[in-house]
């Protein structure tokens, strides 16, 4: 998989265009893409993936050689299991975790996201993060969000499969507040047109830095 470790160089060793070599031919690799991750991941009902994250490593995959399919997945978990199995040569995005580094290699650094809280605009007593001690917090499994919170003191979580099952609960009252990374939160309320029932409080619960994350066994 000579392709993949040009990708990697391009992104981790900042090479410019012109300094990756040609190759004789389109090089054929398989990402796993977690499905409606917005803005990063969105697919739409003929499982189509769009998203800055798509289009970048479409651009990346371009200047490389490497003819990349992407297959869409139900969710993070599913993406990580495909990689790890080998049946998927690459993550478009992923948060660059401590415990994810003996499973998969990172390109450099694509962007940082902030994790942030989300509460219903009727929390009067909620204006920022340190207000939230003792409440029930929604986090969605395997997620940034998740981790940060629990490094969070006198939080109860409560875990989801998706950020919009999250999202649900938050406004049926079911938990107080939401973490998770703050960009794909605004989208989702956008999309969904509840901007006017919540909104984001004060402070953060860290950032976290996301890049393309790749096979470990693959020999570049």
């Amino acid at each position: 998989a000579r392709g993949l470790g040009v990708v990697i160089a391009g992104l981790a060793g900042g090479v410019a265009a012109a300094d990756l070599p040609a190759g004789e031919g389109a090089i054929p690799l398989v990402g796993a893409v977690p499905s409606a991750t917005p803005p990063a991941f969105v697919a739409d009902r003929g499982d189509v993936p769009t998203g800055f994250a798509i289009d970048a490593i479409g651009a990346i995959s371009r200047l490389a050689g490497v003819d990349l399919s992407l297959t869409v997945v139900p969710d993070w978990a599913a993406a990580r299991d495909r990689l790890e199995r080998g049946d998927a040569d690459l993550i478009p995005l992923a948060a660059i975790l401590p415990d994810r580094l003996p499973h998969m290699a990172f390109t450099r650094p694509l962007l940082i996201c902030t994790i942030a809280a989300f509460v219903r605009v009727d929390s009067p007593a909620l204006h920022q993060a340190g207000d939230l001690a003792g409440a029930r917090v929604a986090v969605v499994r395997g997620d940034p969000g998740e981790r940060a919170a629990r490094a969070a003191s006198g939080l109860r979580l409560v875990a989801y499969d998706d950020l919009s099952a999250a999202l649900v609960a938050l406004l049926s009252r079911q938990v107080d507040a939401v973490i998770h990374p703050a960009e794909p939160v605004r989208q989702l309320i956008r999309d969904l047109g509840i901007g006017h029932r919540l909104r984001r409080l004060d402070g953060t619960f860290g950032e976290w830095a996301l890049a393309v994350a790749v096979r470990r066994d693959d020999p570049g």
